[in-house]
C-alpha cells in the first residue's frame, strides 16, 4: 500500500509542521525529526513506542530524543496528516500546545467535509 503524508494548512496557507521543521536550527534535530516522519510512512502510520504515543482522541505524536514533538492522524489505508509540531521543555505537553493542535484536528475534519481539503504533500527524502 502507498500511504501519504500530508501538511494541516490553515486558511491562511500556513502549515505548522512545515514551519516548525523550517525553524528548527539544530540540523541534526531536523534530520531526527524527518526520519521518524520517513519511518511513520513505511510503517504505513502504526510506529510503535517510543516512537509515537496517542496523545488525545485520534491525535498521536512522534517523540524525538531532543523533544521534538509532530502531532498527526492517520486515516487507515489512505494518508497521514501531520499537525503541529513543538518541542517540549517539559514532561506534559502544555495545555495550549494541546488546545491547538485539537483545534487543528476539528478545523481539518470541517473543512474537509464542507469543501474538500486542499493540503501540502509530504515529500520523503
Amino acid at each position: 500500500m502507498d500511504i501519504k503524508a500530508v501538511f494541516y494548512v490553515k486558511s491562511g496557507g500556513k502549515a505548522p509542521v512545515e514551519e516548525y521543521l523550517k525553524g528548527l536550527k539544530n540540523k541534526n534535530d531536523l534530520a531526527k525529526v524527518v526520519a521518524l516522519i520517513d519511518k511513520l510512512l513505511e510503517e504505513e502510520g502504526k510506529l510503535p513506542a517510543p516512537h509515537a504515543k496517542k496523545v488525545v482522541d485520534k491525535i498521536w505524536e512522534l517523540r524525538s530524543h531532543f523533544g521534538g514533538r509532530v502531532f498527526y492522524f492517520s486515516q487507515i489505508g489512505q494518508k497521514i496528516v501531520l499537525l503541529d509540531g513543538i518541542t517540549k521543555k517539559t514532561d506534559k505537553i502544555a495545555i495550549h500546545d494541546l488546545r491547538r493542535v485539537k483545534g487543528y484536528y476539528q478545523d481539518y475534519q470541517i473543512t474537509l467535509k464542507e469543501r474538500g481539503y486542499d493540503s501540502k504533500l509530504y515529500h520523503k527524502n
